[in-house]
């Protein structure tokens, strides 16, 4: 008999490691499709596709059927099978199981706004939250419908689906009880405005800094030099003295408080294409001062990026590099976690500005490799183009002798540059190969010698 209790102890305690290592996966797979890693299709659990079955059979029973199960548990399973559907890249089905998950709360304006939609079941009325109006005005269910609306505008928004996406915010920002809670669908806005169809990077600052004030951080949008150096004197005072580079030391920051730092990034990194370095820099130096006080964010990187490059034009090396030695930390932190799109452009940034102050050239080449296959497999393909515009002007600059595969691979750079309608980066590939060809003391344009 006590040899049987303590089987049953130990049995009751791998449970207990299954369900911890289970929530923990799903969490952490929201996490790494919402930052852009890549994903990962783990199914060492066989109990992952007996709960994508369970929920299909589940959602199909009629709400009003007595063999129904109750709606909040229906809908938090709909939650965590899409956050392990979008683990899996299959962000078609994660959008349907949100939505069903929202309906079964009676939420059903918030799942387009035209009642249907991807999945189906999303019409108004049907089964209430405890009886009550719907998810929203349930003091029982308010939480998990504000997390199955949140991750059904990430999805939509992941999917390229932006109407739909800003449909879903709208409904968020109607509903939400609290500045905090609304932050995600700010982010959103945001992002469609200045990562949409469009890429109105002027309107996406504009209304990033709207978003900011309401969350309390307001920013001109021209700020003068002396509103820059004061954020960064105030950045100095709270280090204490001690160097920048101290700041990758800092804990990890919380879930809750990531958005807000995800915000200052958009905005950043759109007044950086709007051609606003002084705003970027400003919102930088902010979000090192709140990184001393909630924590490191994985978007802390590439804002050290930004605050290298005024230094960087203006000759101030040492200063650029200290940026540039803060955000190999920050990256360093996140080696472990796979690299993600954004983890990738960071370094890319990096290579391309402070770090070449104090290293050869030729000690970026496996990063632009690596980099450049990143961006490709995301669909990043500008970016991916210009890491080889890149690597082959660093190339040049270390003086290796020109071998028959860097040839090859600007020849076949180009080819993509004009099969995806980059006209402009096939200027920049000639360029290079006729460079290649002058240096051989060949007298044909690069042009001629590909046969065209």
């Amino acid at each position: 008999e006590p040899e049987e209790a303590e089987d049953e102890t130990e049995d009751e305690e791998e449970e207990d490691d299954d369900e911890a290592f289970e929530d923990e996966q799903a969490g952490g797979a929201d996490g790494a499709a919402e930052n852009g890693k890549p994903a990962v299709q783990d199914m060492s659990w066989p109990e992952d596709w007996m709960l994508f079955v369970a929920s299909d059979h589940l959602n199909a029973i009629p709400r009003n059927s007595e063999l129904a199960p109750p709606p909040r548990d229906l809908a938090r399973l709909n939650l965590r099978v899409a956050r392990k559907a979008r683990a899996k890249a299959a962000f078609g089905q994660a959008t349907v199981l949100l939505r069903q998950g929202i309906h079964r709360l009676g939420g059903g304006g918030g799942c387009t706004g035209e009642g249907g939609g991807e999945g189906g079941g999303c019409g108004k009325g049907g089964e209430q939250c405890d009886n009550d109006d719907d998810g929203w005005k349930s003091s029982k269910c308010y939480n998990l419908t504000l997390e199955l609306h949140d991750l059904l505008l990430r999805t939509e928004f992941a999917r390229g689906n932006y109407a739909a996406a800003e449909r879903v915010a709208r409904t968020v920002l109607s509903n939400a009880r609290s500045t905090q809670d609304k932050i995600l669908a700010h982010l959103t806005l945001v992002q469609s405005v200045s990562q949409g169809e469009d890429k109105d990077y002027e309107a996406g600052t504009r209304m990033g800094l709207e978003v900011l004030r309401s969350h309390g951080h307001r920013f001109p949008l021209r700020p003068t030099e002396a509103r820059v150096w004061a954020e960064g004197a105030r950045l100095k005072a709270e280090l204490r003295g001690g160097p920048i580079r101290t700041i990758a030391d800092r804990p990890e920051i919380r879930d809750e408080d990531e958005p807000l730092m995800m915000l200052l990034h958009e905005v950043a990194s759109a007044a950086i294409a709007y051609q606003n370095q002084t705003l970027a820099a400003l919102i930088a130096l902010r979000a090192m001062r709140l990184s001393l006080v909630v924590g490191v964010s994985r978007h802390l990187a590439p804002m050290a990026v930004i605050l290298g490059m005024p230094h960087l034009e203006a000759e101030s090396f040492r200063k650029a590099y200290a940026r540039g030695s803060l955000a190999m930390a920050l990256l360093d932190r996140r080696e472990d976690d796979g690299k993600s799109a954004e983890h990738a452009l960071a370094e890319f940034r990096l290579h391309n500005s402070s770090l070449q102050l104090r290293r050869p050239f030729r000690d970026s080449f496996a990063a632009y490799s690596e980099v450049y296959e990143i961006c490709m497999a995301y669909g990043s393909v500008d970016h991916a183009l210009s890491v080889v515009m890149l690597y082959a002007m660093c190339y040049f600059a270390e003086g290796i002798p020109i071998h028959p595969v860097m040839e090859g691979k600007l020849a076949k750079t180009e080819h993509q540059a004009k099969v995806l309608g980059r006209s402009y980066m096939v200027n920049v590939f000639q360029m290079f190969r006729q460079f290649i060809l002058n240096l051989q003391g060949k007298g044909s344009t690069a042009a001629a010698a590909a046969g065209g």
